[in-house]
Order: C-alpha cells, then sequence, then structure tokens
C-alpha cells in the first residue's frame, strides 16, 4: 500500500511520465557514485532514463541488462546536470564532487545566489525533466576576478541509504 500511493505522488509530478519502482540490490564500492537496481531491460529501462525518489532527481541510468541497471548518482564526478535556483531563476550546472557531493558551478558573478535556495533541474539538456528536486544553496564561493561563481548543494536526499527509488519514461 505504501509502494502504490508512492507511485501516486510521483505520477502527480508530471502525467507525460510513466514511473517503474526499482529497488537497490547493490551500491557499487568501486565506482564511486554509483549504484545497481533490480530491474533492467525486461522492464524496457533504458540507458539515459531517469531514477528518482520523492520528486528529487538521484541520477540516470548509464548500463541496463535483464535483470539489473546501473545507476550514477548525481554525487558521482562524472555526473552533470543544468538547474536553476527556485526563487531567482539564476541558472547553473551541478556536478558530483569526491568528498563534497554536489557543487553549483558555471553561475556568472552578476547572478543571484542565496544560500538555502532550493535548485530544481531546469529540463534544458532533454535529459532530466523541467522541476525536479536537487538540493538547496550551500556555502557560496566568489573571486572577484572570476567571471562565476560556486556554490556547495546540500542534499537533501541520503544517496547512501536509497532502498526503493522509481524510473521515469518518457511517454511515446
Amino acid at each position: 500500500m505504501n509502494e502504490l500511493r508512492a507511485i501516486t505522488k510521483q505520477l502527480q509530478f508530471d502525467l507525460a511520465f510513466d514511473v517503474i519502482p526499482a529497488r537497490v540490490i547493490m551500491y557499487d564500492r568501486t565506482k564511486v557514485g554509483e549504484l545497481v537496481i533490480n530491474k533492467g531491460s525486461e522492464s524496457d529501462l533504458k540507458i539515459g532514463d531517469i531514477a528518482i525518489i520523492d520528486n528529487f532527481a538521484l541520477g540516470e541510468i548509464i548500463e541496463t541488462e535483464v535483470g539489473n541497471s546501473r545507476i550514477r548518482l548525481l554525487t558521482s564526478p562524472e555526473s552533470v546536470v543544468p538547474v536553476i535556483g527556485i526563487n531567482s531563476s539564476t541558472k547553473g550546472l551541478v556536478k558530483g564532487e569526491l568528498g563534497i557531493g554536489m557543487l553549483l558551478t558555471e553561475v556568472l558573478i552578476e547572478n543571484e545566489l542565496q544560500q538555502g535556495e532550493l535548485l530544481i533541474t531546469s529540463g534544458l539538456n532533454n535529459k532530466y525533466p523541467y522541476g525536479l528536486n536537487i538540493g538547496r544553496i550551500g556555502s557560496i564561493t566568489s573571486v572577484e576576478s572570476e567571471l562565476t561563481k560556486t556554490a556547495r548543494v546540500e542534499s537533501l536526499v541520503e544517496f547512501n541509504n536509497l532502498e526503493k527509488l522509481f524510473i521515469i519514461k518518457q511517454r511515446q
């Protein structure tokens, strides 16, 4: 019953997507920021499908086979996601960063950043749909001689404790 409620909540996010529940079966300790789920090509999962939980983006499928798929989490150093500030509309890129988690980059120095502001996916790369939660802006770093500034991104999801998640698939 809890799973049905969770699916219903996910469907309210955006009716342009099908939602497939999945369970985490392994955290890959050899690859930073990756995990394996119990659904794969038999569930029509494909590379590039997005993993979410409670309207929070988690990452994207980077490998799939019968019975399982590998997901690259947002905290992976290989992850880059276009985002926008929910209040300021400031755009940037969230990148996974070793030892930090996530870092907001490519923000023009003149653009406003507010500590605590919620960042959502901007939908600009056609991979992550618009409006998925990413996290909140933490400490901000700017140098006057630089054209851009950066900020730590505080995740509202515990990536190391995921058990269940959902994969969103664009409807054809």
